[in-house]
C-alpha cells in the first residue's frame, strides 16, 4: 500500500517536471530571433568589460533574453532616466516584454559561448573534458543573462541589462547606459549607475 502510494506521488511529481520541461522547450522555440546588428555591438562591448571584471576565460551567456516585468521595474526603481535616455528606457521596456534567442553575432574578441540554447546538440558538453585546458575552460566563470538593448531613434544611446550568476551568493550584475561616439560605445558619464553584488 505504502508502496502504490509512494510511486504514485512520484510518478506525479516526475509527469509534472517532463510537462514543465516540455512547456519551457516550446516557449523557447517560440523566442524570436534578435537579429540587431547595434544591440550585438552594446552587448559585446559591456560582455568585454564585464568579463575581464569577473576574469572569465570563456564568457557563456544565457542564449534566451531576460524578459521580466521585475527587470523593467528595477529599471525604474533602480536609475533617474535622464531626459536624453527616456527614448531608450522606452524601448528597453517595449523589447523587454519579448524573449529573443540571441545569434553568434557578438564581436567581442573575447571567446563567448552561448548556452541553453533550445535544439542545439549538447553532446560535446554531456563528455569528460579530455585535456587540462578543457577542464580549466568548462570551470572557470559563470553564466550572464542579458536583456535585448533598448535604443533611442537614431541608435546613439542605449540601455541593456546584464547579470552575471556565478555560485549561490556570488555574481552581480546592472544597467548599463551607453553613448556612441566615433569610437564606438561607451558607458555615459555623469550617470550614476545601478549595480548589485551578491
Amino acid at each position: 500500500m505504502k508502496f502504490t502510494f509512494l510511486a504514485a506521488v512520484a510518478g506525479s511529481f516526475l509527469s509534472f517536471l517532463l510537462l514543465t520541461n516540455a512547456q519551457q522547450k516550446r516557449a523557447d522555440q517560440k523566442a524570436q530571433p534578435y537579429d540587431d546588428s547595434e544591440g550585438y555591438a552594446v552587448l559585446s562591448f559591456v560582455l568585454e568589460g564585464a568579463g575581464k571584471s569577473w576574469e572569465s576565460k570563456v564568457i557563456r551567456v544565457k542564449a534566451l533574453t531576460d524578459s521580466e516585468k521585475e527587470m523593467t521595474e528595477q529599471l525604474d526603481e533602480c536609475v533617474t532616466i535622464p531626459k536624453e535616455f527616456q527614448a531608450a528606457a522606452g524601448d528597453f521596456r517595449n523589447k523587454a516584454k519579448t524573449r529573443f534567442l540571441l545569434q553568434e553575432k557578438f564581436s567581442s574578441r573575447l571567446r563567448l559561448a552561448l548556452v541553453g540554447r533550445p535544439h542545439v546538440d549538447t553532446s560535446d558538453a554531456a563528455r569528460p573534458p579530455r585535456t587540462e585546458k578543457e577542464m580549466r575552460d568548462r570551470l572557470t566563470g559563470g553564466t550572464y543573462d542579458v536583456s535585448a538593448v533598448g535604443f533611442d531613434e537614431t541608435k546613439t544611446r542605449a540601455i541593456v541589462y546584464v547579470n552575471y550568476v556565478c555560485g549561490g551568493l556570488c555574481g552581480g550584475g546592472g544597467f548599463h547606459l551607453l553613448e556612441k561616439g566615433r569610437n564606438g560605445w561607451r558607458e555615459a558619464d555623469g550617470i550614476a549607475k545601478c549595480t548589485w553584488m551578491y
